[in-house]
């Protein structure tokens, strides 16, 4: 059970929001959040803490879904410190969950079942770029990446299907990554990651990576198309920003009363000119490359995802 914890900090931390006017920028933008109850994952460090802390201080209720307790707790207490100090309260909550394992992926979305009756926000933010040449598996048999960038969050969002059934305007949003440019897979094997370009991503790590960040692409243009399930995707680039100003088009994907389901975000600018994914700037509606809008991979990969689940996720039906 979560319980929801006030501004308390046991330690404070320098405010690294030096330049970061992208961020404060759309942080202004952003409407009010009050009564809205927002899950984010991997909230502890990151894009997802930056983006957990804007939804707080707009006041959201938000839960900081982490596979790390101690360190979801450090990452709440901050966030509460940092909008005590801006005579703000935040209602925050850290709550355990490892999406790489399905059974930990079930107890989470139990849990909140039984607590909430609605859920405004899902962001499936969390993700991994492993180390290896060869994949490391899961408990459950899959490769990391796949199951923690991909699988975990397709389970986590048809888990919570109920709770965002059941709340108007619930939307849940996807961290990819401009790695999914180079992601590539057979159909019969999404999990078994390849890669369509050599460019920088030669080795396994890289090429799981890209085939991961493809596979959530695809999830989300599924979820988009079906009308009884509103997805949008966004992506940051650490290129030529502070890590406030690259969470900046994952807070308009979650909060733009003029964003639609479907809709995919990133950095406005790319100086190199060579497609519409910017590296660079404030947040804008880009398009997506590669085989991110196959619906017929989309397809595929929906179904392999239900049978490596174990569930049928069909919105429409419930």
């Amino acid at each position: 059970m979560h319980s929801w914890s006030s501004s308390r900090s046991k330690s404070s931390t320098p405010d690294p929001l030096i330049d970061a006017a992208v961020y404060k920028e759309a942080l202004d933008e952003a409407p009010d959040q009050t009564g809205r109850l927002a899950v984010v994952t991997g909230a502890n460090s990151g894009l997802g803490f930056w983006l957990a802390r804007s939804l707080a201080l707009k006041g959201a209720r938000v839960i900081l879904a982490c596979r790390n307790a101690e360190r979801a707790t450090s990452a709440r207490d901050r966030i509460a410190a940092d909008l005590k100090s801006k005579g703000a309260a935040a209602s925050l909550a850290c709550e355990e969950l490892d999406l790489a394992s399905l059974a930990s992926v079930r107890r989470f979305a139990s849990r909140l079942r039984r607590q909430e009756s609605s859920l405004d926000l899902l962001v499936c933010n969390a993700g991994i770029l492993g180390g290896g040449a060869s994949a490391e598996l899961t408990e459950d048999g899959w490769p990391l990446e796949f199951q923690v960038n991909h699988l975990g969050h397709f389970l986590l969002c048809a888990e919570l299907w109920p709770l965002l059934r059941n709340t108007q305007g619930a939307r849940v949003v996807v961290h990819s990554s401009l790695g999914h440019a180079a992601g590539y897979f057979e159909d019969e094997t999404p999990h078994r990651a390849s890669c369509r370009y050599l460019l920088p991503l030669p080795y396994g790590a890289w090429r799981r990576y890209a085939a991961s960040k493809l596979a959530q692409m695809l999830f989300a243009s599924s979820a988009a198309r079906n009308p009884f399930l509103r997805c949008w995707v966004d992506y940051a680039s650490g290129l030529a920003h502070s890590v406030p100003d690259a969470s900046a088009p994952l807070l308009v994907a979650a909060t733009s009363p003029g964003a639609r389901s479907g809709d995919y975000y990133g950095p406005r600018h790319n100086p190199f000119g060579f497609h519409d994914l910017g590296l660079r700037g404030p947040p804008a509606k880009v398009r997506p490359w590669g085989f991110a809008a196959d619906a017929a991979k989309a397809a595929v990969l929906w179904e392999f995802s239900e049978r490596a689940c174990g569930i049928s996720f069909s919105p429409e039906a419930n």
